[in-house]
């Protein structure tokens, strides 16, 4: 069964110890479905990750509605928990909470509390530790206290991934990361997709944006001013200067060759999407 993910009119404001009279969210409205990787990304305090917490429970509309297959999530009868094993959430920075002495005991402990057999836990952790570029039998025994950043990384996002989630949203994956790293994420969020995940990720990486994404929403003061894909953003002047959003570095620098080009590689934003415009160009004179 595919998951959709709806937001009707959301608004939202802090109450209680945190009380502001100012709304995070306003009137925000959109659609996530299957196998389409969503980038959400806007300048810092535009109200990304009270967004994403909307998106399994852990905070409720102000006003407006958290739709998952039409049904309210907030409504009396509807299990939050079941929803969180559908919809995994990766917070900004979640290798600080692994805490298991091994990488195999950290990825299973999800699993673990779901009650699954030995056996298929063995498979989703193995599985999940693959997933993220992890060779099971090399990195099962570690501490992930010795771990790269990178490493660490990886081993909470499989820790999400072995509950097997339907979707699963990040909060930027990439922060702190070396270019190197930033590749490894990327390489995950597109296998994904592949798979039948559904993954959305909040990031300030425009070059990430272009590498992968395949529709972006931005926010500005708490309220979804583009929803479009990643072309579209990249030619939308006023989105980018409104949202302080830079272009990504390629399409800067690729900016002066355009001119030059033939009509099929003028709109690549990316150079992996360059070299693969350019073998289908080549092949297509050769024929």
């Amino acid at each position: 069964m595919s998951l959709e993910l709806s937001l009707e009119r959301v608004s939202f404001h802090y109450t209680g110890i945190a009380a502001s009279s100012a709304s995070v969210l306003r009137d925000v409205t959109f659609t996530l479905a299957e196998n389409e990787c969503t980038a959400i990304v806007g300048p810092s305090g535009s109200g990304k990750t009270t967004l994403i917490q909307h998106f399994t429970g852990l905070l409720r509309p102000t006003r407006g509605r958290v739709l998952v297959d039409g049904a309210d999530i907030h409504s009396k009868k509807y299990s939050l928990t079941a929803l969180r094993r559908r919809i995994g959430l990766v917070f900004q920075f979640p290798e600080a909470q692994l805490f298991e002495e091994t990488v195999y005991r950290d990825v299973a402990f999800g699993p673990t509390n779901l009650g699954l057999g030995a056996e298929e836990i063995d498979l989703r952790v193995r599985n999940a530790l693959t997933l993220t570029g992890l060779e099971a039998d090399a990195f099962a025994g570690r501490s992930p206290f010795r771990l790269s950043e990178g490493e660490k990384r990886k081993v909470a996002i499989a820790g999400v991934l072995a509950m097997q989630p339907e979707m699963i949203i990040l909060d930027e994956p990439t922060a702190g990361l070396d270019p190197v790293g930033v590749q490894s994420i990327s390489a995950i969020l597109e296998s994904l997709v592949s798979r039948g995940t559904t993954p959305v990720f909040i990031t300030h990486h425009m070059d990430l944006v272009a590498e992968i994404a395949q529709r972006v929403l931005v926010l500005s003061a708490g309220s979804v001013i583009f929803d479009g894909t990643p072309e579209q953003l990249f030619q939308n002047n006023p989105v980018l200067e409104e949202a302080k959003l830079d272009l990504p570095n390629f399409i800067q620098e690729f900016a002066a060759y355009r001119p030059s080009l033939p009509p099929a590689l003028q709109s690549v934003r990316s150079y992996r999407q360059l070299v693969h415009r350019l073998q289908q160009h080549l092949v297509s004179r050769r024929s």
